[in-house]
């Protein structure tokens, strides 16, 4: 079939006119967003710019997905605990601040446990 449309219609992604993957979040912003699925299955959206952008990019992150590129298998963080984070945070203090800071806030890390707990 020859016509405008022809190498388009042989490809999946833009058998109904629009690029699959590819929207405008604002209609009439010109601001185009992607959205995929990442080699671990979660959805994934990013910001564009321009349409042609977007379609190039879609196409790359599917690429990349494919190939398992772009994001490695722990690419999130373990969570932290509040004590650990009240540790670090009581040796910056300890290093940075003047003893009477450093006293105060010794003593705000031993009362928010007691008053998240319920305790007094």
């Amino acid at each position: 079939m020859k016509g405008k449309y022809a190498a388009c219609r042989a490809r999946k992604d833009c058998t109904s006119g629009r690029a699959r993957g590819v929207y405008e979040k604002v209609p009439g912003s010109n601001q185009w967003w992607i959205r995929y699925a990442d080699a671990t299955g979660r959805i994934r959206r990013e910001k564009a710019g321009r349409k042609g952008a977007a379609i190039d990019l879609y196409r790359k992150r599917k690429t990349e997905t494919l190939e398992g590129k772009k994001l490695p298998e722990k690419f999130r963080r373990g969570k932290v605990s509040f004590a650990e984070v009240a540790r670090d945070t009581l040796e910056y203090s300890r290093a940075t601040k003047v003893p009477d800071a450093y006293r105060i806030d010794r003593w705000h890390m031993e009362t928010i446990p007691r008053a998240r707990s319920g305790g007094s």
